[in-house]
């Protein structure tokens, strides 16, 4: 299945053509698609959906900037979720706030050697007593990395 997308934009006195295609080989009879447009200051963003019932969604986008097309498909952007640690230095233990779920957490020194490793929810807390003192990351599984000091 073929989705063509033609779009003619005025952008600082000038006429653009925007011309997508894409080829959704994986739709079925069954794909439902939709475009929603939106009018800006500077230009017109469009927005192409395709569902396919059996499937994923795909997106297509014009974003403002006439040199950028996106394509992608929901089940694959996954935004990493941002967490807190405090106190951050600390001597005895860090708390972690900003968790959904219970996570594999594991923190890493200076030299990106794996210390400890283990399991933290929403607002629990970590002991750090045993290291030494120093700059640690800790990673945790659907967040982003923070870094904390030991003192």
């Amino acid at each position: 299945m073929f989705i063509l997308y033609y779009k003619t934009v005025s952008m600082g006195g000038k006429i653009y053509t925007i011309t997508l295609i894409l080829f959704f080989s994986f739709l079925n009879s069954n794909a439902q698609t939709k475009t929603v447009e939106q009018e800006t200051e500077h230009a017109t963003i469009a927005l192409l959906k395709s569902k396919d019932v059996d499937k994923e969604d795909y997106t297509a986008a014009k974003p403002a900037n006439l040199n950028e097309v996106a394509l992608s498909t929901e089940n694959n952007v996954t935004a990493k979720r941002d967490i807190n640690i405090s106190p951050n230095p600390s001597s005895h233990f860090i708390q972690i706030s900003g968790l959904k779920n219970t996570e594999q957490y594991r923190i890493y020194n200076i030299l990106g050697k794996q210390i400890a490793k283990g399991l933290v929810s929403n607002n629990a807390t970590i002991n750090i007593e045993n290291l030494k003192k120093g700059l640690y990351l800790l990673k945790i599984n659907n967040a982003n990395s923070r870094k904390f000091l030991k003192e």
